[in-house]
């Protein structure tokens, strides 16, 4: 049976093989070390391994014949006649029963590699990379490892089998691995098992860095916790100079520790923050900084050495505390309302508890980010998320990489789970208050799934 020399070095090339120079027969194919094969159209489990075998089987009834792959168990082998046809021979259970002879090529194109069982074949997974799979799908590493998110690509079937197209998540049985159960029959279960299995990884990390808690600086003033939430927070504190700076808030001496919280440390540029609607106090729009208390209100009269630490909703609120307090290492924090000037606040906190209950709010930082179907979007607790589909209301997004962490149990809090942001990007879910400023969209990242540059292409059937 006639063939091209061209058409047999494709198959075996397309089945990670290689013919060396100056030969065109099969028998001298050379195939990677510890891949093995399923011949369709079944794909039943009973993998070959392609080669000729030390132990070659007996072809009394097929002489000149080669055997060029056979099972484990001996019983199945794949032969190259004479006439250059190929055919196979099942020798188990006592039988001998020969397949009607093919072209070469032909029976080459009916094999498939066995991701599954290679050896070394799939890429084991990285959390935050970015692989492709065996039908160039784009996918993303999630949880560790042990699942993935569809960038571009899927199987694309409809099948019960997750992984049908972009946003959704499937487990892998093992390193890059994919195991397809609840697909029907082996054939197909085997061909998505193969199909979103990891090839490739790509250089792209999208890693949520979560960075060690820098050691404390020796000679700090402020209490540990306090500059714990503040780098938390991003603020920049640099170390504390020795000796001390003297430093005065009108008449009054600031004590080193208010000192380096209102003026050492630098907050980033345009940010503010806010809390939960549980918290005491409750503040939105925060902006550290040293403030003038109001010298007419009933806290300053009662405190003439009440400082200001920031403001909040736009001016209406002031964070204060006092210069004179026991401990200015974590020193109390007070809310003054502006429109009740003569109200004494009830209660107070200490600031390394005020400062932990922020995150960052993200309608007064940065404008957030319009979503944009099928892309990559930072959140604002530094996670990692998908953009699944587009509507009038704005858009359903896919967590895939955690950040810091969503205090709320609402959609979102893992990886893999779905929830919606307006157009505007905001998160648009239960608790909003809480977990706006953690779930809303903040950055497009560069990365674009869909960009043929970037080696995105449509999968294979």
């Amino acid at each position: 049976m006639a063939h091209s020399t061209a058409e047999l070095v494709a198959q075996v090339e397309r089945l990670g093989g290689c013919v060396p120079p100056g030969h065109v027969s099969l028998a001298q194919a050379v195939w990677p070390a510890g891949w093995v094969y399923r011949l369709g159209p079944e794909f039943l489990f009973d993998p070959l391994t392609l080669g000729v075998p030390s132990t070659p089987p007996d072809l009394e009834e097929f002489p000149g014949a080669v055997c060029f792959g056979q099972n484990a168990d001996g019983d199945l082998h794949l032969l190259l006649l004479p006439d250059g046809s190929a055919c196979t021979l099942d020798t188990s259970f006592g039988g001998r029963a020969a397949s009607t002879p093919e072209s070469a090529v032909a029976l080459l194109a009916r094999l498939e590699v066995d991701v599954a069982t290679s050896v070394g074949l799939a890429v084991p997974a990285r959390e935050g990379r970015v692989y492709r799979t065996f039908n160039r799908s784009l996918v993303l590493a999630i949880d560790g490892g042990r699942r993935a998110a569809v960038l571009t690509g899927g199987h694309g079937t409809g099948l019960p089998v997750p992984g049908h197209a972009p946003g959704e998540v499937y487990e892998f049985a093992s390193d890059g691995v994919f195991e397809a159960l609840g697909a029907g029959d082996q054939a197909t279960e085997f061909r998505l098992s193969n199909a979103l299995s990891l090839a490739e990884e790509l250089p792209t990390d999208l890693t949520v860095a979560k960075p060690p808690a820098p050691p404390g600086d020796p000679g700090e003033s402020l209490a540990p916790e306090v500059v714990r939430q503040v780098r938390r927070l991003g603020g920049f504190l640099p170390p504390p100079p020795a000796p001390p700076s003297p430093c005065r808030w009108g008449e009054y001496a600031v004590p080193e520790p208010l000192r380096r919280f209102l003026w050492d440390v630098a907050w980033p540029p345009g940010w503010a923050f806010e809390n939960g609607e549980d918290d005491d106090p409750r503040v939105w729009w925060y902006v550290p900084g040293a403030v003038e208390v109001d010298p007419n209100s009933a806290f300053r009269r009662l405190h003439p050495q009440a400082v200001g630490i920031g403001t909040a909703d736009g001016g209406n609120y002031t964070l204060v505390t006092v210069l004179d307090c026991p401990d200015p290492a974590d020193p109390p924090v007070f809310r003054l309302d502006h429109d009740e000037a003569d109200r004494m606040p009830t209660r107070s906190v200490p600031l390394s508890r005020f400062l932990a209950s922020l995150k960052p709010d993200p309608r007064y930082n940065r404008a957030p980010v319009p979503p944009l179907p099928g892309r990559l979007y930072r959140v604002g607790d530094g996670g990692v998320a998908l953009v699944r589909t587009c509507d009038d209301r704005g858009a359903v997004v896919v967590m895939l990489l955690v950040g810091q962490g969503v205090t709320r149990d609402v959609p979102g809090r893992y990886a893999g789970e779905a929830y919606r942001v307006d157009a505007r990007g905001v998160y648009d879910g239960p608790h909003a208050a809480d977990v706006r400023s953690q779930l809303s969209l903040t950055e497009l990242i560069s990365f674009d799934p869909g960009d043929p540059q970037q080696g995105s292409v449509c999968p294979t059937d």
